[in-house]
Formats: C-alpha cells, sequence, structure tokens
C-alpha cells in the first residue's frame, strides 16, 4: 500500500483500505498544576473546578500565560506538597 509515497503523501489505487496506526503522542490533553491557566480556564470542566477555589472571572489577563503554580505562588504564597497532589489527582479526571 505504500509503494507510492511522495513529499509524505501516499498515492492508492481505487479501492478499500484501513490503515491502523499509533499516534506519536497523546491526542488528548492531561492538567496539572503545571498546565497553563489559558488552558484550564478554556475548558469548561476544569473552570467550574477552579471557580470553586477562586473568582476566575477576576484573574487579571496576564495570567493566562502563567501556570496554576505561578499564579498560586504569585497570589497565594505557593502550593503545598499535599494540596498540589490533591489538584493533581483532580485535574488529571478532567
Amino acid at each position: 500500500m505504500f509503494t507510492d509515497v511522495k513529499k509524505g503523501i501516499c498515492y492508492v489505487k481505487s479501492g478499500t483500505y484501513e490503515v491502523c496506526y499509533e499516534a506519536s503522542e497523546s491526542l488528548s490533553k492531561h492538567y496539572s498544576v503545571d498546565s497553563k491557566m489559558e488552558d484550564l480556564l478554556s475548558n469548561p470542566d476544569t473552570r467550574n473546578y477552579l471557580s470553586a477555589m477562586i473568582d476566575v472571572d477576576m484573574l487579571p489577563d496576564i495570567v493566562f500565560d502563567m501556570s496554576l503554580r505561578n499564579v498560586a505562588q504569585v497570589f497565594a504564597g505557593g502550593i503545598g506538597e499535599e494540596q498540589e497532589q490533591i489538584l493533581n489527582s483532580v485535574l488529571n479526571r478532567f
């Protein structure tokens, strides 16, 4: 099937073909305290979860490029080890 490939395009004759492959990297997002706030807040589920702890609508625009860890460091003095484990465990479910 892959006998006529040019510049990454596989040319095949008419017919029915089936190809199975594994992605070279995960296609689903995994969230953690090291995720950017923009990513966390763009997902409705993680946004709702974070809304229970902070007023996400009042965050300044500058935090969107920061990780949750960095936001916590700047605005709350950081994240403790136990709190980090809990947050990572919950965020990883989304």
